[in-house]
């Protein structure tokens, strides 16, 4: 815009919506009368003086003429009026009135009326002539035409007419008059205000498309008898802020402007003639540097002060001249100011903030934010103070120049922002940095996952960190996640004094020292929080944990240990999101890899000096191969962790002490420090498995793995090897679920495998030989173990090795074949060898058989069933033991289980009570098995009986076993599923010594990663109830197959004892009086199962102790086993006829029988050949008939001869 160039003379009048009419001058709340009037009656003459409102003149009046003076027409008439609009003010019109004759035909209807106003803008008719009418400013509703004299009155609306408009036409409109309607306008020659042309315009066009023409008449004048009401219009404007900042905003409001389009404000320094310089800044009234196309009356214009502190005036301009129609002084003040007082502040420095010039408001304030937050204001800042520096307390009078002091802040690049007034209104803002803080010796993250049934175990863990405590060198931080709803935090406020709410959601902690001596309390306080829905499952929580304690906590070495649940290369984790999950879905170790690798990617950092699972399982051959190249040292444990974890408290004070540490020294007493943790319960004395791995050895491990397995995978191959025996003795990991009670489990020992391999394998010197290599690095790579002393011989390395391939191809084949261990090639040819040894379990259908021997055999029955045959029942008890003699047939027959059972009245349920023995068989033949009537059972101090326990032992050597149990604490309707781990002496004395909670689920599971059992600190509280959980098989008809459930005694329970677990008492006792079924089994090297042999045993109520009663089982080998087969009896169909030849059915003539007495327990072979010699065939066994121990065979004669054959196992 170049203002000295204006056009002076440019005058637009554009058509402006009625202010008062909500944007709609066509009618709404328009006031239309018409009233009659006679020139002989003046007393009931309507025209009288007009009712104005205070600020309302008559604008335009030309007064009545004479009767005969009106102009009759039809279509659109307008007259130009003038109504002197000045050249800086605008007219606004509120009421016109019009006089009319009309002669109507009475015999029509419709005849209507329309008044417009035009302002004279449009195109002069000629040069220099008039203007035509342009923009139509107004237009009434329509209304009828009545005979005679009439006066119209319209009221109820406002136009503004812009200035500097030299004249408008009023125009009537008649509608829908016939040719003998004579309709005309009252017509005087002389207007008495205002003025009038001597002609008038007429419409020869249409309402849409006008054409107006002008119409002149010397005789006459067409100055029709009119009035117009309305008001002058004065413009003013005000400024909302006289004295604004330097660089903040000030507003204009105006209100009945000139309405010309181009009509403009301007702001010129004091002194200075607008016109004489360019203005400073400026901008139409449309508050745009463009024009609009209508012109505006009022409104709001706001104009940015960019201009040096000083005075200056405020003009408002018509139609792009510097005619103004008024101004307005401003005083220009100095911008407030913010300024951090260094640009760089040493960590844990406060932060000093001067402010200057602020526009002294009691509630002015300021606030810091991290550098990069788009919209300060609208999110919680990092620290605000009002300008006195309180947070609490507002000044008592406005303060614009001083200094606020904040606390110490993180290191990182910050903005503190000067508002105005407690509002978001910024005045300054100024950047400055923290500088990171000199990196730590070390920092030991721990992501800290508790957030289901080990939610009382963390906080016993955190108090053991806290007697390391934090330094300036030396920084322990975690992440956490409980369960807040935990029954165990229920005492944490008394115990701990720690409120549990404080920990809901995810807390961040910086572990500080135990500042009050107290060991049981704790006193680090939360660095941050964030809500429950950040699932610590998600891998990406996992990352923002660890980058954050990089970022946060810089250190010259990096620890981490991941606390949780762990289930070996299945998973670690399980985030219940405070218990409203059964189970939480938990990581993968790959998931977790990732994550940290990203992690390490991102910071710079090369790897880990160490990474440990504080949990079950997770020493793992499957695991380590993801966070091999993560960390220089691996902790884990093979085994379930019996005990109480880690040590915190002196495995990190022994670091803190010693930061410069060889990490492979500090792996040697980590695993001393745990050895000692884990050596007062019987479970960690005998089964405690624990390790540190050496990743710089793991590329060796891995290489002869490899080499081994394939080599492994070729001996499998051949006619006889070792394999499903040296499979069968490795040491197993973990425990059993309640579902496969009687099943090993998937995961053993690979240290213990392979030398067995080693020393077994006698024939394949290259096998041989890759094993003793491989057990070299294994022992290379296991830095340092602890182990019980029942794990002696162990790696503390483990490998999974499914025992069931059924439940492994249901539930593991596509997991284990997704890890990276498997697709990264280091574990490629063990998958395919767990594939071959699974097509030789599925091969190996010919399970062992047991052969009752001697008197005993009139006490048993075979597979579950009494046929139709009458049995005796055997009375044992402790003074009257059972001596049961039997045959073991099968030469891969490798363990003996004896079981207590009880079966239904219909043998289609057996409840198991407890097992009473298991026994390894070292070779087939004849055993005698001792059992003295006697099962382990459980009671309390408070009880008045004993309850049996449903025990199992842990495996054949040990006299350790495990049981279940739903354990409801006082007050609760809540059941906790148990794992016992009780111990036995030789006299059948036991003690419960380990308690571990079962989540309840298979492992592994579709929805979850993570569900073995886990130490969680449970107590067993005085006033709880502990069911025994009993295992039990029920005969499914659809299968076909026993189907596994569980059961327990509604009354069958203990409460627990004022002492708790040290007033619980567990023996050997008679069984409880009644009839039973000792059940015998005898598994294979592939888990194949003999028959079941049920001895039917009573047990009297009550039975005598003495000091030479002998309360647990033994087995004894009795030497080898030789058994006369069956004879064989054949016989013709007819012949059973001789006598009776009529009652022979004709189709069976040709039939013979083959019969034979066989007790079922051997699986003895029926086979047919048509030579002596063979080949001999196998009868199916649906093809035979069975009644009792009576066995028939029929079938019809094929040839001159048929031979037939019984072949034993033995």
């Amino acid at each position: 815009m170049a203002v000295l160039s204006m056009n002076d003379n440019s005058t637009k009048l554009i058509l402006c919506f009625a202010l008062f009419l909500a944007g709609n001058i066509m009618g709404i709340g328009q006031i239309i009368k018409t009233e009659p009037f006679t020139f002989t009656s003046p007393e009931n003459d309507p025209r009288g003086e007009m009712e104005l409102s205070p600020k309302e003149v008559i604008l335009y009046e030309n007064a009545r003429g004479q009767k005969s003076s009106f102009y009759p027409f039809k279509g659109e008439i307008g007259d130009e009026l003038s109504i002197n609009v000045m050249e800086t003010q605008s007219k606004l019109i509120r009421q016109i009135q019009f006089e009319y004759y009309a002669a109507l035909n009475s015999f029509q209807t419709g005849q209507e009326c329309i008044v417009r106003i035009y302002v004279n803008d449009g195109r002069p008719v000629s040069e220099n002539g008039p203007r035509k009418p342009g923009e139509m400013l107004f237009q009434s509703d329509a209304f009828p035409v009545q005979t005679g004299f009439n006066m119209v009155s319209i009221s109820g609306f406002s136009i503004v007419v812009p200035a500097g408009s030299e004249s408008i036409t009023m125009s009537v409109d008649l509608l829908g008059l016939s040719s003998i309607c004579r309709v005309g306008l009252l017509t005087n020659n002389e207007p008495e205000v205002g003025s009038s042309s001597a002609y008038c315009w007429v419409n020869s066009g249409t309402d849409e498309t006008p054409l107006w023409l002008i119409k002149e008449d010397s005789l006459r004048k067409f100055n029709f008898s009119s009035r117009i009401s309305g008001e002058n219009l004065i413009p003013s404007f005000k400024i909302d802020n006289n004295r604004p900042r330097e660089g903040s905003t000030f507003t204009i409001e105006f209100i009945n402007g000139a309405k010309n389009a181009r009509d403009w404000f301007g702001v010129y320094n004091e002194g200075v003639i607008p016109g004489s310089q360019a203005p400073l800044i400026w901008q139409y009234a449309n508050g745009s540097s463009e024009p609009p196309k209508v012109g505006v009356t009022e409104g709001q214009v706001t104009l940015k002060a960019n201009l040096d502190p000083g005075n200056y005036n405020v003009f408002y301009f018509i139609n792009d001249t510097f005619d103004d129609l008024g101004s307005e002084a401003i005083t220009v003040l100095e911008r407030p100011s913010l300024s951090a007082l260094k640009a760089e502040y040493e960590y844990e420095e406060p932060i000093s903030i001067s402010f200057n010039n602020g526009p002294g408001k009691i509630r002015d304030w300021i606030e810091i934010y991290p550098h990069d937050v788009a919209a300060p204001g609208e999110t919680d800042s990092i620290a605000w103070a009002f300008l006195n520096g309180s947070t609490t307390e507002i000044p008592d009078i406005g303060i614009t120049d001083g200094m606020v002091v904040f606390e110490p802040l993180d290191p990182g690049k910050y903005t503190a922002y000067f508002f105005e007034d407690e509002t978001s209104k910024l005045l300054a803002k100024s950047t400055f940095t923290v500088r990171e803080r000199e990196p730590a010796d070390w920092t030991v993250m721990v992501y800290a996952h508790a957030d289901h049934n080990l939610t009382s175990a963390l906080m016993e863990d955190l108090l053991e960190m806290e007697q390391a405590g934090s330094s300036d060198h030396f920084n322990i931080i975690t992440q956490t996640d409980i369960n807040t709803k935990a029954r165990a935090t229920k005492l944490w406020e008394f115990k701990n004094k720690v409120n549990p709410d404080d920990f809901d959601g995810i807390a961040r902690l910086l572990i500080g020292p135990d500042t009050d001596g107290k060991a049981n309390t704790f006193n680090s306080s939360i660095i941050e929080r964030y809500p429950e829905e950040n699932n610590m499952d998600n891998p990406e929580e996992l990352k923002n944990f660890v980058d954050w304690s990089i970022n946060n906590y810089p250190a010259k070495r990096y620890g981490l240990v991941l606390w949780n649940h762990g289930g070996q290369f299945v998973g670690y984790g399980g985030d219940t999101q405070n218990g409203t999950l059964k189970h939480g879905k938990g990581l993968t170790s790959g998931q977790i890899r990732e994550a940290l690798l990203s992690s390490l990617n991102e910071s710079g950092i090369h790897k880990f000096d160490f990474i440990g699972f504080d949990t079950c399982l997770m020493g793992a051959t499957e695991v380590i191969a993801d966070f091999h190249d993560l960390c220089e040292i691996y902790f884990g444990c093979a085994e379930l962790d019996y005990g109480d974890g880690w040590d915190y408290g002196n495995t990190l004070n022994y670091l803190k002490s010693n930061p410069d540490i060889d990490i492979r020294t500090f792996a040697l007493n980590e695993v001393q420090i745990w050895d000692e943790h884990h050596s007062y319960s019987s479970m960690d004395k005998t089964h405690k498995v624990h390790a540190a791995f050496d990743m710089e050895k793991f590329d060796a491990f891995a290489e002869s793995f490899y080499e081994f397995s394939l080599l492994l995978n070729d001996y499998a191959k051949s006619a006889e090897n070792e394999i499903p025996k040296i499979r069968a003795e490795a040491t197993h990991y973990s425990v059993s679920s309640r579902s496969k009670a009687k099943s090993p489990t998937h995961f053993i020992d690979l240290g213990d495998l392979v030398d067995n391999v080693a020393t077994t394998v006698v024939d394949d010197e290259s096998l041989k030989s890759a094993a003793q290599e491989l057990s070299a690095n294994i022992g290379q790579m296991v830095l340092a173990k602890a182990v019980g002393s029942e794990r002696l011989n162990v790696s503390a390395l483990s490998i999974a090795y499914p025992h069931n391939t059924e439940d492994w191809n249901q539930k593991y084949q596509k997991l284990y074949g997704n890890l990276s261990f498997v697709s990264g090639g280091v574990g490629n040819q063990w998958k395919l060898f767990l594939q071959y040894f699974g097509l030789m379990s599925q091969s190996d259908i010919g399970p062992p058989s047991v052969n009752v021997l001697n008197n005993t055999k009139a006490y048993s029955n075979s597979n579950r069933g009494f046929g139709d045959a009458e049995v005796d029942y055997l009375t044992v008890s402790l003074n009257s033991p059972a001596i049961l003699d039997f045959a073991v047939i099968g030469d891969d027959a490798f363990e003996l289980s004896a079981t207590l059972v009880l079966p239904s009245p219909d043998r289609l349920i057996y409840d198991y009570i407890g097992e009473v023995g298991v026994f390894r068989i070292e070779t087939p033949g004849e055993y005698e098995l001792m059992w003295p009537g006697t099962n382990p059972m459980i009671t309390s101090s408070s009880a008045d009986n004993w309850l049996d326990l449903g025990a199992w032992y842990t495996n054949r050597e040990s006299n350790q076993m495990i049981s279940f149990a739903d354990y409801q604490p006082p007050g609760s309707g809540e059941k906790i599923q148990l794992f016992l781990f009780s111990e036995f002496d030789s006299n059948g004395i036991g003690i419960l010594h380990t308690i571990l909670e079962d989540s309840g689920q298979e492992l592994p599971d579709s929805e979850a990663v993570a569900a073995t059992p886990a130490s969680s600190s449970l107590q067993l509280e005085p006033g709880g109830k502990l069911w025994p959980i009993y295992y039990s098989e029920a005969w499914d008809d659809e299968t076909q197959e026993w189907a596994y459930s569980e059961f327990f005694f509604e009354e069958g329970y203990i409460t627990i004892p004022e002492a708790g677990i040290d007033e619980i008492y567990l023996q050997y006792n008679q069984a409880i009086g009644g009839d039973y079924s000792l059940e015998i089994q005898v598994t294979d090297y592939f888990g194949n199962r003999s028959q079941y042999v049920d001895y039917n045993i009573t047990v009297p109520d009550t039975g005598e102790v003495s000091e030479n009663n002998q309360f647990v089982s033994k087995l004894e080998y009795v030497g080898e086993y030789k058994r006369e087969m069956p004879a064989l009896k054949t016989g013709r169909y007819i012949d059973d006829f001789a006598d009776s030849p009529d009652e022979m059915d004709p189709e069976f003539i040709s039939f013979i029988y083959v019969e034979w007495s066989d007790d079922g327990t051997v699986g003895d072979k029926l086979q047919s050949s048509s030579s002596v010699k063979g080949p001999w065939q196998d009868v199916a066994d649906e093809f035979i008939d069975y009644y009792g121990e009576e066995y028939v065979y029929w079938t019809e004669t094929v040839g001159d001869m048929q031979y037939f054959r019984i072949i034993g196992q033995q």
